[in-house]
């Protein structure tokens, strides 16, 4: 087999939904025997906020590049600026066109043929593509959003993604010959004994009878974790035996917190920081409902986890949530921005006895990592 080589800019930094995909579905390859390394950002004048990899990876070679993701943040957060989308994106595309210049140097030296499977890094893969002896994959876990991207993709090997992304980047023409659907596999949680769901609520401060809201993924904007909030703070005047779980870190966690006491939820609120796999197993099991209120999400792996648990889940009506709750035995879809509609649904799955078992066999039958690592196999020619 091929040594396939994993870029991912963020893989050191953060682990959103694409770094997530990555390291499950290398460690499905590394399973299946396919020799699997890692690229990834070694920030100038910081620290990475990850030590380390996960083992599977045979070896992990850092490329030092700016990381300028944070100005992009500031540049969102801040009146006037936010509006301003091709100025605000300036930051992020320097030290990620850097980033990826000095990968494909170091790729292009590479004296054996291997495929490199990219993370949304067009440059890169259409620079390896073209002008190396590698063949190289995109995976979009977005839409292409603008001609420079379009362009480099259709020039490269191939393009790689599920759920909304592919829906979109399959209706323009000039791409649709490069693009393959592979669709996400589930973590298999069995593997880790679980805390009992008593004892976890016990640990938390958290009554046996409370209605428990989960919330697990990075608290950036575009997750839209303030009508989250909102949204639970309505439900709560009329249950007020709610509480509201957030799981994750991100640039917004002071200013959620200070909402949170603005809305007079801090005592009902719990911010549980980032949690390993094997304990985020725990915070599945003991909520009752998953609530995803993102501005857009392509196809949230989060999702998938907490429905293998037979948690219902509510999400608004963006991106491939509606796919994921596709009936109502499986939650509610609601609209973006609207906390009042929000609130009524988590009044809904508040009253509906949702089956469990029904919820958790769909994904058990869809998604397996095994599964969609073989047609990596095939895809990519391992």
């Amino acid at each position: 087999m091929k040594k396939l080589i994993f870029v991912n800019i963020g893989m050191m930094m953060f682990r959103g939904g694409g770094e997530n995909f990555d390291i499950n579905m290398s460690k499905a390859l590394h399973d299946l025997g396919v020799d699997v390394e890692i690229y990834s950002l070694q920030p100038v004048f910081r620290k990475t906020n990850f030590d380390s990899v996960p083992r599977h990876f045979g070896k992990c070679t850092l490329i030092r590049a700016p990381w300028l993701y944070p100005f992009t943040q500031w540049f969102h957060k801040t009146p006037g600026l936010s509006k301003l989308k091709g100025v605000r994106a300036i930051p992020r595309l320097i030290g990620q066109i850097t980033f990826e210049l000095r990968a494909y140097f170091k790729l292009r030296k590479l004296n054996e043929s291997v495929v490199v499977h990219t993370c949304e890094l067009p440059l890169l893969t259409y620079l390896l593509s073209t002008f190396s002896h590698h063949s190289a994959y995109m995976r979009m876990p977005g839409p292409l959003s603008n001609f420079y991207d379009t362009f480099l993709a259709k020039n490269s090997n191939g393009i790689i993604a599920n759920g909304d992304a592919y829906s979109k980047i399959e209706k323009l023409h000039s791409i649709k010959p490069k693009l393959n659907y592979v669709e996400i596999g589930v973590y298999d949680f069995s593997k880790h004994e679980l805390v009992s769901s008593g004892k976890q609520r016990e640990a938390y401060s958290i009554d046996q009878n409370d209605f428990v809201v989960l919330y697990v993924g990075r608290l950036i904007n575009i997750k839209n974790i303030p009508m989250l909030m909102e949204g639970f703070s309505l439900f709560k005047n009329k249950v007020p035996n709610s509480k509201l779980i957030i799981v994750g870190e991100g640039a917004q966690k002071q200013d959620l917190e200070i909402l949170a006491k603005h809305l007079m939820i801090d005592k009902s609120i719990v911010f549980a920081g980032n949690i390993d796999k094997p304990e985020l197993a725990n915070f599945y099991n003991m909520a009752d409902v998953f609530a995803l209120t993102s501005h857009y999400d392509n196809f949230p792996n989060v999702m998938i986890e907490a429905m293998s648990f037979g948690l219902p889940c509510v999400g608004t009506n963006v991106g491939g949530i509606p796919n994921i709750i596709f009936n109502d035995s499986l939650g509610v879809v609601v609209s973006a921005n609207d906390t009042y509609e929000l609130s009524s649904a988590f009044s809904q799955c508040y009253e509906t006895d949702f089956d469990r078992n029904y919820i958790s066999s769909i994904i058990s039958k869809k998604y397996s990592w095994n599964k969609s690592a073989k047609e990596y196999i095939n895809l990519l020619q391992l």
